[in-house]
Formats: structure tokens, sequence, C-alpha cells
């Protein structure tokens, strides 16, 4: 249950009441604008913001020149007034640095430009292949030293393939594709020397699982003191490849968190994820790790190149992709991503996007709907589903073209009342915005709003692949399951039995049969198929594989938990003990209504069948109530010890006994009651029979009607 003060619930349990609420709108959803594009070039670009609050670009092309570029206001792509705005286009726009041939040339050459606490490295591979070269500068990339070697590169070849990266923790990482020299490197300065070089990671030739490497990012995390290690590896012999992350400890030299995470789970046959390149974003923004990359697939008759992005809140579960605006081409181009200010840019030479984030006060992200401005608001809640219907008057064109209604926006409704300290209000969990309408008539002017919650995305979410997860826990699978639905938050109750190890677990991509299909419906009419094998859409859907995950351990979940109100609660019901204690107490005059049911438990027999033993449970009161046995037969041969056994027939039986007893009331609405909260109701107007009788939240419907002084909460309930 929300947290209501004692004032707050003082006023509730009033028969007058004066509601006070508001409407809050935040727009969370990452949102991606284009700046400019000009057509791809086959450049590679690093770069990094220094300390005039610019971005500093470095590019190294096929002809083996290095060129720079400052942007100091990164708003347009080719200005046409001060040529120092913008990103300008390559190569007109950049400056000379190193002439051509003075660099190991792309594809095969690479470089890196970091900044180090001021001191700005830039790394790159000397034309023959067997140096790593470096130019500082302590001024901004305003003058730069003389080329310097930072390692001679056992095995180096103009023909091997280079990837570099930096955490900007004065080091430098490197890999070298070529037989027998196929490993993850990383080196430390230390007192202007470069030394102390590790083998971080071996691709194949030592028993590493992958032989190429397709590009290589590196950050340092200083919330979890680690260098952080994006790389897209795959097999040469059948192709195919992912994105995989891990966490270094530069400390211990060990590598761990080691997962592969494009796609997750298996490895797809013909995918090979290329260019990573990893950024996390300041704290006022949300210090979200972001991820971008190149998804390809190439396989059989099957081909596509996608630019996207993913982000993680702990760098262990990732989000659902965004697809970018870069042109597909070039796939190996490096879609660089850096903050300045509040402001984050993604670039590619002759490309560029930014990327808004929300943060607290943000002007086009939020919007706040004062009472006067609410005519009808009803808000739902169910075990599976919930969403909020809201009317507004916008007689005076407010919600005309307000930047915040964008699509899957939070809306929240802090529900409250006149109470002895002032307005009190307590914010409901958020809800996405799913579509608004706009009705005008004479007289009539209205925006109505529809917004759904996180149900709505698990029902529409599906694998685009096999996905396949080993050895994990069911409580990281939970949460790798809702970061990909939607990048949401999880939180679970202190039970023990989220962190049993699931062996494996598989969710396959599978797809609705159309094949005799003649027509399908499409832009309001019916068009024909081409060909009548199409086949469009997947089965699995995300909701139902968290139902069957929480199923294993006779769990329950909702959105929202006290005062946590953007995440996943789950919790397992039977461990809150046989008398659970109730939030809150209806008493006399609360209740405006109440249909309370009684009917009998069943069954009330329960016989479960494990791997090689069985055990029978029975509620002999039940039994004796009813005159009659109802036996339910049980089976599955994962069930192997009596302890499991004796957990699901005392489960089976309890859920009986929870459906024996039901019903509904009507209410003025408390504003902090949640979903499967246990309350007491105790009315006298009943009988005896309904004395501090406990029972559990199922359903909330809260209505908001001023014009016709409706002020009402609805709940649905049953046994415990």
């Amino acid at each position: 249950m929300r947290t209501l003060t004692a004032t707050h619930l003082a006023a509730q349990r009033l028969s007058t009441q004066s509601p006070r609420l508001r409407l809050v709108v935040r727009d969370k959803q990452p949102r991606f604008s284009v700046i400019g594009t000009a057509g791809p070039a086959d450049v590679q670009c690093s770069e990094c913001a220094v300390a005039s609050g610019s971005i500093l670009i470095a590019a190294l092309d096929t002809s083996g020149c290095i060129r720079l570029r400052q942007v100091t206001a990164p708003t347009s792509l080719d200005p046409t007034g001060d040529p120092a705005v913008g990103w300008g286009l390559y190569p007109a726009a950049y400056t000379v640095l190193v002439a051509a041939g003075g660099a190991l040339a792309r594809p095969n050459g690479d470089l890196c430009l970091s900044n180090h606490s001021g001191t700005l490295r830039l790394a790159y591979v000397k034309p023959d292949g067997t140096e790593l070269l470096e130019r500082t500068s302590t001024d901004g990339g305003q003058t730069w030293s003389a080329p310097s070697t930072v390692r001679a590169v056992p095995g180096g070849a103009p023909g091997c393939r280079y990837h570099l990266a930096s955490g900007g923790k004065d080091d430098l990482w490197y890999t070298l594709q070529r037989s027998g020299y196929r490993y993850i490197c990383v080196g430390y300065c230390a007192g202007g020397t470069w030394g102390s070089w590790t083998t971080v990671h071996s691709l194949m030739e030592t028993g590493g699982e992958y032989e190429n490497c397709y590009g290589l990012s590196v950050i340092w995390s200083a919330s979890l003191s680690r260098y952080l290690v994006a790389a897209s590896l795959d097999r040469a012999s059948n192709g195919d490849g992912r994105i995989v992350t891990a966490r270094w400890d530069r400390a211990t030299a060990t590598l761990s968190h080691y997962q592969g995470i494009v796609p997750p789970g298996l490895p797809a046959v013909g995918s090979t994820a290329r260019a990573p390149c990893l950024f996390q974003a300041s704290g006022a923004l949300g210090s979200l790790y972001w991820l971008t990359y190149w998804d390809c697939l190439s396989s059989g008759q099957s081909s596509w190149t996608t630019p996207t992005a993913l982000f993680s809140r702990d760098f262990e579960h990732w989000s659902f992709k965004i697809p970018l605006a870069f042109t597909p081409a070039a796939h190996e181009r490096r879609l660089a991503i850096t903050q300045t200010g509040t402001a984050i840019h993604l670039h590619a030479l002759n490309e560029a996007l930014r990327l808004d984030l929300w943060y607290e006060g943000k002007p086009d992200a939020e919007l706040t709907v004062p009472q006067a401005d609410i005519l009808r608001l009803r808000l739902r809640e169910s075990p599976t589903s919930g969403d909020t219907h809201i009317e507004l008057d916008n007689r005076a064109g407010r919600y005309d073209t307000p930047p915040a209604l964008r699509p899957l926006a939070r809306v929240s409704v802090e529900l409250g009342l006149r109470t002895a300290a002032g307005e009190e209000r307590v914010e409901s969990r958020p809800f996405f915005l799913w579509e608004q309408s706009r009705v005008a008539a004479e007289g009539v002017n209205l925006l109505r709003l529809h917004a759904v919650d996180g149900w709505r995305l698990f029902q529409l979410w599906r694998p685009d692949c096999t996905i396949q997860w080993q050895g994990q826990t069911l409580g990281w699978c939970i949460a790798e399951l809702a970061s990909r639905v939607g990048g949401l938050a999880v939180e679970f109750d202190g039970s023990s039995a989220w962190g049993q190890t699931l062996t494996y677990l598989t969710v396959a991509a599978r797809y609705n049969d159309w094949s005799n299909l003649t027509y399908v419906r499409a832009w309001g009419r019916w068009v024909p198929l081409d060909e009548p094998t199409v086949m469009l859409g997947q089965e699995y859907s995300g909701l139902a594989l968290l139902q069957r995950l929480l199923g294993l351990v006779g769990g329950q979940a909702r959105w929202g938990h006290g005062d946590s109100r953007e995440v996943l609660y789950c919790f397992v019901p039977s461990e809150q003990g046989q008398a659970p204690a109730a939030v809150h107490t209806y008493q006399d005059g609360e209740l405006l209504f109440l249909q309370h049911i009684q009917s009998f438990a069943w069954p009330t027999r329960v016989r479960v069948v494990g791997a090689d033993r069985t055990i029978e449970r029975q509620n002999v009161p039940a039994g004796l109530a009813a005159g009659m046995d109802f036996l339910q037969m049980v089976q599955a041969s994962q069930w192997a010890t009596d302890a499991q056994l004796l957990k699901i027939s005392d489960g089976a039986l309890d859920d009986a006994a929870a459906r024996a007893s039901g019903g509904w009331f009507r209410t003025r609405p408390n504003a902090g009651l949640e979903l499967f909260d246990v309350v007491a109701l105790s009315e006298s107007r009943a009988g005896a029979g309904l004395s501090a009788i406990r029972r559990r939240v199922t359903a909330i419907e809260t209505r908001y009607e001023p014009a016709r002084s409706v002020w009402q909460q609805e709940v649905r309930f049953e046994g415990p």
C-alpha cells in the first residue's frame, strides 16, 4: 500500500470529502531526432567531449589520413554561417592532423580519441601495422604532440584488422585479428610510460569461443569501479556472431559478467552485429548505459542491416531495440555517442542525430493538468491489465499541441483530499499514453486520453530470435524479460524462491501461419497477397512467458510497490503466511455498498504425482461443509522431492479456500490502495459475520466525474 499520512487517512474516513486531483505527464521515452544527413561516408570516426563543452571528432579514411573537427554547437549538420558551428561534412570541414599514408588505413586500421581528465589521447595504428601510436593534447585539441609508440604489436602487419578503444583512465584497448594472435588486450599509462599489457580475452586460438572481432568499445563505470566492455565477435566457421559484454577489474585482472546481449541467448546463424559503441549518460539523465551498433544478418536469402540502440539500467539487463535514422551502408562505421550538457548526440560521418532524455523539470517533456481541467477520470487495475481514461476540458486550447503528450509518455494521477494539513495527494503508478482523441461540438472541446499499463507492453512483445538463457536465476530471467519488453525495473519480495537457478530457459520465435489466407486487412481495405505463404507476427507474448516464470514458484506480479511506483513488483503470496496482516481496515461508514459472496472450497482433496512419488492432502472442514469430496489430480515429471509435492498440494488447497469467498464493495477512493493488498472489512450492518474479516484485493476501479458528483472506488476481492 502506498504511504498515507495520518491526516490523509482521517479525511478519507469522513463521509463528507473534498477531492483533490492532478494529472502529471512525464515523457520518459527516449526521443531521437534527425539533425541532418548528407549520405554516409566510408570513414571511421571517434569523438569525445572536451572541457570547453564542445565535441572533438577524429576521422580516419581509406587513405590513412586522420582529420579533426571541433564542434562548438552541434545543432546542424552542414552550417552556412559560422564554420565552427555544426558537425560539418567530411572532408571539407575537417583539418588534417595525420597526412595520407601516416596511419594504417580503413578498413584494417582504427583510431580512438578519448579524454583522460583533461589530457586528450589519439591512438591509431602505424601504417605497417607493427605499432600502436599516440598523440596527446592538453589544450582541448588545439595543439598536438608528435607521435610516440604506445606498443610494438606482436604479430602486427598491415593485413591485420585492428579495433581500438579506451575507458578514459589512461588506458588503451585493442584487438588484432591474425591467426595465432586473436586477443583483446589492454595497457595502462603511468608517468608518461605505457606498460602492464594484459590479455583480457582470447577469441579462439587458446580455447576461446569466437574467432573474429568486428568492433570494440570500453567505458569506465565509477559506480561499479570496473571497465565495461562490449565487443562484436563471431565464429568464422559458420558466421554466427553476437555482441558480448563484460566487466574488467584492473586490480585483479579478471573478466566477469560475460554474456551475449545481441542477440540475447544463443547466437543466430548469419548474425554479425557490428561496431558497438558504449556510453553512459550523466546522473541528471538517469545514468543509463547506452549501446549503439549495426544489427546485421545475412543467412541464405535473408539479409538486413539496421542501425540500432539499446539501453540498460545496470549493464546487466538490456532494453528493446530502437532503430536509428542512419543510412544502412558502410555498416562498420562507429555510431559515436557523446553528451554535452543535457543533450546527447549520435554521429557518424555526414550524419547526426540528437537523443533527448527526460530529466526533472524538462520543459518539453512534462505536463501538469490541474483539477479544474479534469472532467472525467476512470482508472482500472486488474492482475493482467490496467488502463485509465481521462477527459480534459480544452476550450482554452491549452492541450492542442502539448509536446509532452507523445506516444508512451508516462501518465500518473495524483489522488487526494483536502485534509487538516492542507491538500494531500498520493501519486498513482504510471500508465503509458496509448492514444488521444479530440472531441469537438457546439460548446464542447475535449481531449480524451487513454493510457495503458505495462501489461499491454508484455502482451505485444515477441522474441525476434530463439532466446536461450542457461544457468540463470528465476529472478534474473524475470528482470531480463521486463527490460527487453519495455526497459522496466523489477523489485522482488524477500523470498528465496527467486534465487533458484533454472538450468535453461528457451523461448523460440513462432510465426502465425497465414498460408491459407487469400487477403490481408490493410489500410482499411482488403488487399490480395502476392504469395500464399506470407507469415507475420509471433505467437508467444511476453505476458505468457512472465506468467510461466511466476508459476514456477506460485508468484504474482503487480505494477508498483508502496512508494516505488515505476517497478514491476513480484512476490509469493503463500510466503505471507496463513493470516497476512491487513494494510487497511474499512470501518462503518466507509463502505457505500458491499456484496460479500460465500461459496464452498473445491477441490477438497488434492493428489500430486511427481517423478517417482505421490502425495495426497485434503481439507477436511471444506469436505464436511460441502457434504462430499471433490478430487483434483495434478502431475509433473520435474517434481522430485516431498517438499515440492507438499507445496503444490497446499497451494491448490489454499487457492480453493481463497475462491470460496469473494465479492466487491464501493467506497470513497483510498489513494494508497494497491492490487493484491490485504484489507479488513468490518461492517456492522451486515451482521456479526463481517467483523474484521480479511480479503485480498483483485481489482480496483476509481472514478471521478465532478459534473455528476461521482467520487468513488469499486474494489473486488477474494479470500486472502
